[in-house]
């Protein structure tokens, strides 16, 4: 009676210490998240467009920014906020997604393992530096992630009870959200259509007559999934004549030269070889390197960061008896198979970005937790009390030690990210984001003159477009082709002017660097003629310049 009561009495005590970090992280990320934005797919793409629609009144075509073809369930919500000018709800409506799959996490590994375990799953998903990363940002990539595992969720509880369609349907409706979050959840609708007959299969236990309804299921799966995603690929079909543009545009217009030259580039291993110096191995190592060498912001180590214990942890199922129930098996051999088969892909197919592969850590999440389920029934199996001290706090002590990494993460983020001036009002908005991103003072410069023709052309902005008040065009493409292809006695001004550009904005390093590189001295002349004697330099902060063209 007392061995049980201190069993008891730990289990819980437990629990309340995770659910204490879990408070203590939650708070943290949400005090992280009251600060403008300034993370760059924000100010590209998924504020910048929603903001972009207000301004027009509605959604429209906006063929200059290939962005806006992209499928935006997400950012449809963060268009509600921003109506009303608000820019930091969007933040808590992502966050919100990432709330929403652990409680998925949650759910699922209550019912397999303990609470105590459950709620070490929530915590190791959540304290995940790239999810930590992702908490704070306006991106859709924990949409795709809730909308994924979701889908995943309901398929693995639909395989319990394979009379109830209502769980597939569900479990397909989650999917279709996914693909209208973002194309990644292209690849996942398909791994889950191919899992659909091998669960009902085994959950039938081979049944020969249910092999009409084995072939059924899938369809159904991909009907429903398809009819919900169906609204973005029927826009995008009215508008490219390709439903999931700009994804396979050579193959939806095979005849089109535009299309089959923009489907032509380097594939990432080329890419790796040529940018990176990396060699054959090392890329080839790209799926374990990821949760040992992830960096933020560093394309060249993912730009993102994961934790090792998601590689280690799972392995250690390998250590469960033999007779552990036989659909437990199977669950952990799908999940398995997914994350193999969604990380070989985005290794081979494209250039590795962490966010890209996040579909797989809810079921990542849930292998590390049942690798330490089945170290805990092996621990608990020895029968020296000593042996078995000894080893609970061996494991442990990696347990904390790996958790400690993120927590470490968590920390630096914080310093990064430095609320507390700005949540206080010791700090403004102007003078938060004129701190974080050194263009945003030229931009507001600009914000400011009083020029209802105002057209500027951006090169060497970072696409960033969203603190833009004035009509911008980034065309680093379009002003290489200006230069090429302007006649040997014309002015570049001129030019500019008679494409309705009134003003230049350039990023000065790194066009320094380009146009040094890419052009002839020639070229490089008419540019130099262009700057000192066709414009007017109005204002130049932190290495960006605004010009007026004044031919």
């Amino acid at each position: 009676m007392n061995q049980g009561t201190v069993k008891i009495n730990s289990g819980v005590f437990i629990q309340v210490v995770l659910i204490l970090i879990l408070t203590g992280l939650i708070t943290c990320i949400l005090v992280m998240s009251t600060v403008p934005p300034v993370s760059r797919d924000a100010l590209t793409h998924h504020l910048a467009v929603p903001k972009l629609w207000i301004k027009a009144g509605g959604i429209i075509e906006m063929p200059d920014i290939v962005f806006s073809y992209y499928p935006m369930n997400i950012d449809l919500l963060y268009a509600l906020p921003l109506l009303f000018g608000n820019d930091i709800i969007p933040k808590y409506i992502h966050f919100a997604f990432a709330l929403g799959t652990s409680w998925m996490i949650y759910l699922y590994l209550a019912k397999r393992t303990t609470r105590t375990l459950a709620l070490f799953g929530v915590l190791l998903f959540l304290s995940t530096p790239i999810i930590i990363a992702l908490c704070i940002s306006a991106y859709v990539d924990l949409g795709l992630i809730f909308f994924s595992w979701g889908a995943f969720y309901y398929l693995l509880e639909w395989r319990i009870e394979p009379d109830r369609i209502a769980k597939l349907i569900v479990s397909a409706v989650f999917c279709g959200l996914g693909l209208g979050t973002k194309y990644n959840g292209l690849l996942v609708f398909f791994l889950l259509t191919l899992f659909v007959p091998i669960v009902y299969i085994r959950a039938q236990n081979q049944r020969h007559s249910q092999v009409i309804k084995a072939i059924a299921y899938p369809i159904l799966f991909t009907i429903v999934a398809m009819t919900v995603f169906s609204p973005w690929m029927i826009r995008n079909y009215r508008l490219t004549d390709n439903p999931v543009f700009p994804l396979y545009d050579r193959l939806f217009k095979p005849d089109n030269i535009e299309a089959n030259n923009s489907s032509v580039s380097l594939n990432p291993w080329t890419k790796r070889k040529l940018i990176y110096k990396e060699s054959f191995w090392d890329t080839l190592a790209i799926p374990i390197r990821i949760f040992f060498q992830g960096k933020d912001d560093n394309p060249k180590y993912f730009d993102g960061r994961l934790n090792p214990i998601l590689i280690m942890l799972p392995f250690l199922i390998l250590l469960r008896p033999r007779n552990v129930c036989p659909s437990l098996k199977v669950e952990n051999a799908l999940l398995a198979i997914f994350v193999v088969l969604y990380i070989l892909y985005a290794s081979f197919i494209v250039d590795m970005r962490i966010r890209y592969i996040s579909p797989v850590l809810p079921p990542l999440v849930i292998l590390c937790v049942m690798g330490c389920h089945a170290v805990k029934e092996k621990i608990s199996a020895i029968s020296n009390n000593i042996i078995k001290s000894v080893v609970w706090w061996s494991f442990s002590g990696t347990i904390a030690f790996f958790l400690f990494l993120n927590a470490d993460y968590l920390i630096n983020l914080y310093k990064v990210i430095d609320p507390i001036p700005y949540l206080t009002g010791k700090c403004s908005r102007e003078s938060y984001l004129n701190n974080k991103m050194p263009d945003y003072a030229t931009i507001t410069y600009a914000n400011r003159i009083i020029d209802g023709q105002m057209k500027i052309l951006a090169v060497f902005m970072g696409n960033r477009r969203y603190y833009f008040e004035k009509d911008v065009v980034f065309g680093i493409s379009s002003f290489q082709e200006t230069v090429i292809n302007a006649p040997a006695n014309s002015r570049l001004g001129k030019i500019l002017i008679n494409n309705h550009y009134t003003h230049l904005m350039i990023g000065i390093t790194l066009f320094e660097k380009w146009a040094n590189g890419i052009f002839n001295d020639d070229q490089n002349r008419k540019i130099a003629q262009l700057v000192h004697e066709d414009c007017r330099l109005l204002f130049t902060k932190n290495g960006y310049a605004l010009f007026q063209i004044t031919p």
